[in-house]
């Protein structure tokens, strides 16, 4: 398989992923809005943005660093094998250290003690987590069938035992095991790639000095992504407030599969083209990637906007009407964290350029901090919505500061003000013909029917050359098919 064949296969595993990651949640999302209600899952998604926060600064960036260690040797078997196993012990480390800190942490918060400890499944879930492997590897198909499967049985076991808005600990014990159950079965395949287990401690320290260097830049992204809705619950004392943040956040996550899964697909081969002093067929990846992800994130941020009215009254109830403003405020988020999705997780991360991570997303980190400080206490959840975007805008700014020195992106701004435009048009195309229509399933969908047919529509008169690509490909697989 060519090189762009296995990519695109990558892409396709990735998308699913991430897809089945983002879509399950939110399918279950009607029901436990109705079941637990605000407060409910208000008090979820404190638990788990705390838990996740303290997972992620403990673990430091050892699943990025193993992927890319992997994909540097990923033609050698037998450093494959010890790579792995290297990594594998300093994540036994890793998890020791992390158990400590977080019983240490969530003990002496007092809050929801208890739900805290159901939840330390989810961080062991993260410890034994070896699917960094196959991301290195380029074979995303053990990871999209193992998350699948676990995550059918946690809707299923969501429906049976979650029943009143008492059962949080119950939904929280379903969410934990299902990750840490995900994980185990991941290991399963990994003989595949790896020889026998023997762990190796010799190279921890540098293990973890060197995945410390690679995560110290997301650091900031994860205290900002994580720390608005724990500064929302303790600075006012809502968890009402924090469900309609908290949902806001995950309903932009569905058009963000798309970008994630690009991203997941790309930085591997970016990785290993840096390491053969590759430039051109690197800045050809960056080229296409970012007119790709463009094209689906202009129509994706003001589609969301267009939708969000008559979507979150049937799909989550009424009582989260309040959750429409949030999505409007921060549906930029789709466009700032394509660009960073190119920049920085792309490749700033493949080609090792740390310190320009360290400094766009440390100085996003403090921004957003300070702003949420001086906004949420006046505005609640909303304030927490405008430090976001703001933070988020500024991170890719310094980001794109840098990568134009390095990078050149030929016709990139004239693509990007096409698909703007095409954005806006379809925009309001849906507002103009849904605006009388009730809040209800059938009509979210004609909104997307509509917005998505308007959307391509306008590619193909103005002969945008994805387009064409995608054409040209689909003629040529009809006419191999048909020899």
């Amino acid at each position: 398989m060519n090189k762009m064949g296995k990519i695109t296969k990558n892409y396709i595993y990735n998308l699913i992923y991430q897809m089945v990651s983002m879509l399950i949640p939110l399918f279950t999302a009607p029901y436990l809005s109705r079941i637990l209600g605000p407060i409910g899952t208000g008090i979820y998604g404190y638990v788990n943005s705390a838990t996740t926060l303290i997972c992620s600064i403990v673990i430091l960036g050892i699943y990025n660093y193993g992927n890319r260690q992997i994909a540097y040797v990923r033609d050698d078997p037998d450093a494959i094998s010890n790579v792995f196993w290297q990594i594998m012990s300093s994540r036994v480390v890793i998890a020791i250290f992390g158990s400590v800190v977080y019983f240490a942490v969530t003990m002496s918060i007092g809050k929801y003690r208890s739900l805290f400890l159901i939840y330390y499944s989810y961080m062991i879930g993260y410890f034994i987590d070896p699917t960094w492997l196959f991301v290195g590897v380029e074979d995303m198909k053990w990871a999209l069938l193992k998350n699948m499967l676990t995550k059918i049985i946690a809707v299923v076991s969501i429906f049976l035992f979650v029943k009143d808005s008492n059962d949080i600990d119950k939904y929280l014990f379903i969410q934990g095991i299902s990750i840490a159950l995900a994980n185990a079965i991941s290991f399963t395949q990994i003989k595949r790639y790896v020889r026998k287990p023997h762990l190796d401690f010799s190279n921890v320290k540098t293990d973890l000095i060197n995945s410390a260097l690679l995560f110290l830049p997301s650091v900031g992204t994860i205290i900002y992504t994580q720390c608005d809705k724990i500064m929302i619950e303790l600075m006012t004392d809502n968890s009402q407030a924090v469900a309609f943040y908290d949902y806001s956040e995950k309903i932009l996550t569905i058009p963000l599969a798309f970008i994630l899964a690009i991203n997941n697909a790309i930085m591997p081969r970016i990785a290993n083209e840096f390491k053969r002093e590759n430039k051109e067929q690197i800045q050809s990846l960056l080229n296409k990637s970012a007119r790709c992800l463009l094209f689906i994130s202009f129509p994706a941020m003001l589609g969301m906007i267009a939708i969000s009215e008559k979507f979150i009254p049937w799909y989550l109830g009424n009582e989260f009407i309040p959750t429409v403003q949030a999505i409007k405020v921060m549906a930029p988020i789709l466009l700032t964290n394509t660009l960073m999705g190119v920049s920085g997780s792309q490749y700033f991360t493949a080609t090792n350029q740390v310190k320009i991570l360290m400094l766009s997303q440390f100085s996003a980190m403090i921004l957003n901090i300070l702003v949420n400080a001086v906004l949420i206490p006046k505005y609640g959840f909303m304030g927490a919505a405008f430090a976001t975007i703001l933070t988020s805008c500024v991170c890719a700014v310094i980001q794109y500061v840098y990568m134009t020195k390095q990078i050149k992106f030929e016709g990139i701004l004239r693509t990007a003000l096409y698909y703007a435009v095409q954005a806006v048009i379809m925009y309001f195309v849906i507002a103009f013909a849904t605006r009388t229509l009730p809040s209800k399933l059938s009509t979210t969908f004609l909104q997307i029917l509509i917005g998505g047919s308007v959307y391509f529509v306008c590619a193909v008169l103005a002969k945008d050359r994805l387009v064409k690509e995608v054409f040209s490909k689909i003629r040529t697989v009809f006419y191999h098919s048909q020899k």
